[in-house]
């Protein structure tokens, strides 16, 4: 028996709240803007429901607010509201997105698959990896959030004058300059986003100033040589991973472990270290036990 012709469904045949409900799902404002471009009724609901649309995207921009910045200092005049933003601003939002979303696939291509973590102890492991004997094949949330700030950061300092650089690099919290120092090496060996050593020169100067200014100011001692310098390939990238939070809180704060605790002159030191989501699974507690 046939079923006859198969009854074929246009999105317009939607009502308009459900084609609200599948804006709001996608994953970019490119993906808005070309499903608004597409035909009368989907661009109707764009326009009539563009702030809901693009809040619930914005709520899913990994690292939104460092974009904004990138953008802001591509173009003058952009709006502070980013209901605000025209649609040729929220596209570039989009394609700024994607340049560094390559940055990531590029990581986790060329570099995860040889990075070895051994010597993890089998604790953190399970709290870190979940008791994986490598790492996974992609970067942990936490780890993508470290990454694409820094791009956005680079990004957006490149071609900046000396001194809003350096004022830029010095008003971030210590960790920051770690992760910006290593992926910098990272990004101008992969053409991200120049291939020119001279377009990273005043962002290199600013943040091996602030990690300086660090370790003499307030540790009073030469800074660790973490990172390579720029001719040597390949790059070795360490600071990053969800496993070296721990070690690198130790470096901000100037102290090594002692018996899984940092020293008390550690603890003093412990406002350096600035808490992110995540680093009650990565980083140890160093605050004293409560005694009764």
């Amino acid at each position: 028996m046939s079923l006859g012709n198969p009854i074929r469904l246009h999105l317009t045949a939607f009502p308009a709240e459900l084609l609200l409900g599948i804006y709001e799902v996608l994953p970019s404002f490119a993906d808005a803007l070309t499903l608004s471009a597409t035909c009368h009724t989907l661009h109707s609901v764009w326009a009539e429901h563009r702030t809901a649309i693009v809040e619930a995207i914005t709520n899913q921009f990994e690292c939104y607010r460092c974009a904004r910045e990138l953008l802001a200092s591509r173009r003058n005049g952009v709006p502070l509201e980013h209901s605000d933003l025209s649609d040729r601003e929220l596209y570039g939002l989009a394609q700024y997105a994607r340049r560094i979303d390559r940055v990531i696939q590029a990581i986790e291509h060329d570099y995860i698959p040889k990075l070895q973590i051994d010597a993890l102890p089998q604790s953190q492991r399970i709290t870190i990896y979940g008791e994986n004997e490598a790492h996974p094949p992609k970067l942990t949330q936490t780890e993508r959030i470290r990454v694409i700030r820094a791009c956005y950061q680079i990004w957006a300092l490149i071609h900046r004058d000396r001194d809003f650089v350096r004022a830029h690099i010095a008003s971030m919290p210590p960790r920051q300059w770690f992760y910006l120092a290593e992926l910098k090496l990272w990004a101008l060996n992969n053409g991200f986003p120049t291939d020119s050593r001279w377009d990273l020169f005043q962002i290199s100067k600013a943040t091996s100033r602030a990690i300086k200014g660090l370790f003499w100011g307030v540790h009073h001692c030469r800074e660790p040589a973490l990172f390579q310098d720029y001719h040597e390939v390949p790059v070795d990238l360490v600071v990053i991973w969800d496993h070296w939070q721990d070690n690198l809180k130790s470096v901000v704060c100037g102290r090594p472990l002692s018996d899984l605790r940092r020293d008390a002159k550690a603890q003093e030191m412990a406002y350096l270290w600035d808490f992110e989501p995540g680093d009650e699974y990565l980083v140890i507690d160093d605050e004293p036990s409560a005694t009764t």
